[in-house]
């Protein structure tokens, strides 16, 4: 239920946004104002961890209160705070004030989308800064509220089929809604702003072979990528001790351990974070904002891997990603994200047949 009134409320503020853009919709002043809802958002998020931090460390707080709080050290809680407070008060300066708009759009973003022309000016690409500041501000905040990785671990040992359908729908939902479809652009325009290619003058012989070679080129990538992450998971293990490499990987381990038992979940967890996940980062974020940025922002929104040598590695092969996304096509990224998640799991799954456990 919160997450259909969090993603109708995001949504429509995107919509609106859309069809400010497209001249169909003109009061600006209701759009800031939307705006700065989001933007007190990201500051309410810093503010209730912080709240619950100084709960935490209240003489008032007896020890049964105490204990059904998160054990959230103060310096944790006051530093999310002041960030928080940062990003929102630099949101809502960057929905009030023109120059700084046109000065961080001309720093940051890349492009429309497609014609790889600069807007000088963009609600929708002023909406998504404030919207990844938002969700990163989100996601750390939960990741604290939750224990941190313990804690964490614990939240990801229920995963199940409905969560894994919830977040695909909520990144399919707004990357459709983010490049203004049936809006600005219509269902073809949109799927090639998505990074899809479409049949042309009716070649489809021609059409399907190269996208069932961005596929095969995509799912060389997604599994050489996969070793590559083993490699370096070794090398970090080999400077690392065994009880810092356990409690890091805790979230991840748990996240295995939920899914390892049935291979068809397993396909569902890569099939969802693939199509899904490279939807809206590399579909709809990166023509804008570039590859570097949307890899950072892909890495904040993995909370399991937060303030672990592992955020590096998944830095690398968002990067890696996003490179297929710009020179293959979108799907060729989709293709490489399933195969990377699902390997681990054919692998335990091909182990498991012959008595050999991981």
């Amino acid at each position: 239920m919160i997450l259909l009134v969090g993603l109708a409320l995001i949504g429509g503020i995107i919509v609106l946004a859309n069809l400010y853009q497209a001249q169909q919709f003109t009061n600006r002043i209701a759009l800031n104002g939307l705006y700065i809802v989001v933007s007190a958002m990201t500051i309410m998020m810093g503010g209730l961890v912080f709240i619950m931090a100084t709960s935490n460390n209240s003489t008032l707080t007896t020890p049964d209160e105490a204990s059904t709080l998160a054990n959230i050290p103060f310096s944790t809680g006051l530093a999310l705070f002041i960030i928080s407070l940062i990003l929102g008060i630099f949101s809502v300066a960057l929905t009030l004030s023109r120059p700084l708009r046109v000065w961080v759009q001309n720093f940051i973003v890349q492009s429309d989308g497609l014609e790889k022309r600069k807007h000088p000016d963009s609600v929708v690409h002023t909406l998504a800064i404030i919207l990844m500041l938002f969700a990163s501000v989100f996601t750390i905040g939960n990741f604290i509220i939750a224990g941190g990785i313990e804690g964490l671990a614990e939240e990801i040992g229920d995963i199940n089929a409905i969560d894994l359908w919830s977040n695909f729908t909520l990144y399919v939902v707004l990357a459709l809604l983010g490049v203004g479809i049936f809006i600005r652009r219509d269902l073809t325009r949109t799927f090639k702003r998505l990074g899809f290619r479409l049949p042309e003058n009716n070649r489809y012989r021609q059409w399907f072979i190269n996208g069932l070679k961005h596929l095969i080129i995509g799912a060389f990538v997604g599994f050489g990528m996969f070793w590559v992450q083993v490699g370096l998971s070794i090398i970090w293990q080999l400077f690392a001790s065994p009880e810092t490499v356990a409690a890091q990987s805790a979230a991840s381990q748990a996240l295995f351990a939920a899914l390892s038992g049935s291979l068809w979940l397993g396909f569902l967890v890569a099939f969802t974070a693939g199509v899904g996940e490279e939807l809206l980062f590399r579909g709809a974020l990166q023509p804008i904002f570039g590859n570097i940025i949307v890899s950072i922002f892909f890495v904040m929104l993995h909370s399991q891997y937060i303030l672990t040598p592992a955020s590096l590695i998944i830095l690398i092969v968002s990067l890696v990603f996003g490179f297929l996304r710009s020179h293959y096509t979108t799907p060729a990224a989709m293709m490489a994200h399933f195969v990377y998640n699902f390997t681990p799991f054919v692998i335990f799954a091909l182990l498991s047949q012959y008595g050999i456990s991981l």
